[in-house]
């Protein structure tokens, strides 16, 4: 089954109603595969529940773009809904921020950039909701290595450690409200991380340092602690 790539909109929530807990992402990626093979400017990797796609145009640099396709456990909230008219449109529904949002327009994108100014590699990969040994990615990167050959992350990681053993989920809430996007290591919730790009003007960056001081002092206060 094709993807409608006519209406983002349409896309967005057609990937949304398609179930995919993880370990069970193969419709989801039977329908990117389907909808990406109709792409003659784009090379097609299939492998398990994962799918990749590539242009090869010779550019001089290449830039990966890579997005989960599983999601946490349904919860009553499939298939999705709406709130909002015209430009308001609200989409409700299990993962629609994390990630189909981003797959929907990664899938988007990768139909109609025939001829970027850079080659682009597209990565939609399975369980990454879930231990790290069964991430897909790492299992792409072990089986078809030339397809990564290369790659330098453009941008840093931001890594706090917090005394309190929860003290990372309460902070990143408080980032969330302040309109920064964290998340906190389901390895130890002490950890927080955050990824800004590494090309921050100054005024940028200080915004970005003053917000986390007032997510920090929110989630102190909530926890009873004092600075």
């Amino acid at each position: 089954m094709a993807l409608p790539t006519d209406n983002l909109l349409a896309l967005f929530r057609s990937i949304v109603d398609i179930e995919s807990v993880s370990h069970h992402e193969r419709e989801l990626a039977d329908a990117i595969e389907t909808t990406l093979r109709g792409c003659a400017h784009l090379e097609i990797i299939r492998d398990g529940d994962a799918v990749m796609a590539r242009t090869d145009l010779g550019r001089g640099e290449r830039v990966i773009i890579a997005g989960h396709l599983d999601t946490v456990p349904v919860d009553g909230n499939l298939p999705s809904t709406t709130t909002g008219t015209g430009d308001q449109i609200i989409v409700h529904g299990r993962g629609t921020c994390d990630m189909k949002g981003g797959i929907a327009v990664m899938v988007w994108l990768a139909q109609r950039l025939a001829a970027p100014n850079r080659d682009i590699t597209w990565v939609f990969y399975d369980c990454e909701e879930i231990e790290a040994t069964a991430n897909g990615l790492g299992r792409l990167t072990a089986h078809h290595p030339d397809w990564f050959t290369g790659i330098r992350q453009n941008g840093v990681i931001f890594g706090l450690e917090f005394d309190h053993p929860q003290g990372a989920k309460y902070v990143m809430r408080h980032l969330y409200e302040g309109g920064v996007w964290a998340i906190f290591s389901t390895l130890d919730p002490r950890v927080l991380q955050y990824k800004p790009g590494i090309l921050l003007k100054p005024e940028v960056a200080e915004e970005l340092l003053d917000r986390t001081e007032v997510a920090i002092g929110r989630a102190a206060r909530e926890l009873g602690v004092v600075r």
